[in-house]
């Protein structure tokens, strides 16, 4: 009979764990991950700066209040891009599905250390997708380098790049300033892009 309470006993310490466990997964899952955030919080971030955050997927940045913010799914949920607008200037993210669209190459870039990796799996791929810059506006891990006029590309050193500025003629280097902070403050994934 004690042999038997003690077993029953084991069996309910046993099955009040499970359910302490269970219960403290199912509680993460709810409030932490599968909570979809709204696209815009409400609160601006310090300087009177807004943070957006995806709704589908888990990325954010922060812009000014006054330029515009908006986002776009492909049909089966994955991010196609997202646009930050204001007057003339539009700053875009399209992440890459396989390749990317632009490879930057720098003055300081190794060329055919570069050439090589791109090539083993993407014959050909360097001559199509390559772009040469000389100059370059550094910020952060970021170089902006104009690609033709009104256009920018923004890359990391010898990386691939998704993002890309529309902007006026007469372009305000002030605003440059405010795309490359913006840009500066996306996360992606719980981490920075790399």
């Amino acid at each position: 009979m004690t042999k038997m309470r003690i077993n029953l006993k084991y069996f309910v310490i046993a099955i009040a764990l499970v359910v302490i466990v269970v219960s403290a997964l199912a509680w993460k899952m709810i409030f932490q991950s599968s909570s979809i955030l709204p696209a815009i919080t409400e609160s601006p971030t310090p300087g009177g700066w807004l943070k957006f955050n995806g709704s589908k997927v888990e990325y954010s940045f922060s812009y000014p209040g006054d330029w515009a913010a908006s986002e776009e799914y492909t049909p089966d949920g994955l991010l196609d891009f997202f646009s930050v607008k204001k007057g003339g200037y539009e700053l875009t993210y399209a992440p890459p599905r396989t390749l990317p669209e632009v490879v930057c190459v720098f003055n300081d870039t190794d060329k055919a250390a570069l050439r090589k990796s791109l090539e083993k799996d993407f014959p050909d791929y360097y001559d199509q997708a390559v772009e040469e810059f000389n100059s370059y506006t550094e910020f952060g891990k970021y170089r902006r380098a104009q690609t033709q006029e009104g256009s920018f590309v923004v890359c990391e050193k010898n990386l691939a790049t998704a993002f890309r500025y529309a902007v006026p003629q007469n372009y305000s280097a002030e605003t440059l300033s405010t795309m490359d902070q913006i840009v500066a403050s996306f996360v992606w994934s719980g981490g920075v892009i790399k």
